[in-house]
């Protein structure tokens, strides 16, 4: 299945969790869908890469499908980042919570 960068960056975004004063985006409380994505996406007129988004720490460059996830990781733990992209590319959903998000209240 072909992922597209929308669909990656609302199944990391909706994995990932609010870090340090991020937590005071209000947007950053809800899920993304995969048209909340694409709006973003084409927002940023071909800037791809996510730092943070919405106060959410994703450190990922969503239209890089060779990407090894290892920052991601590093916020989420050690193959989270495989793991929310083995659901999308099985056909699981972008809302589908994969890993436990809040790793750094741990």
């Amino acid at each position: 299945m072909d992922i597209t960068p929308a669909q990656k960056l609302a199944a990391l975004y909706n994995n990932a969790c609010q870090v340090g004063r991020g937590v005071l985006r209000e947007r950053g409380r809800d899920q993304m869908t995969v048209e909340q994505a694409q709006e973003l996406l084409d927002q940023r007129q071909g800037i791809t890469y996510f730092d943070y988004c919405h106060g959410r720490e994703m450190k990922v460059d969503v239209d890089d499908l060779n990407e090894d996830g290892r920052l991601y990781d590093r916020a989420y733990g050690e193959g989270a980042y495989a793991l929310v992209m083995m659901n999308l590319e099985t056909g699981g959903s972008e809302q589908d919570k994969l890993i436990d998000g809040n790793v750094h209240d741990k």
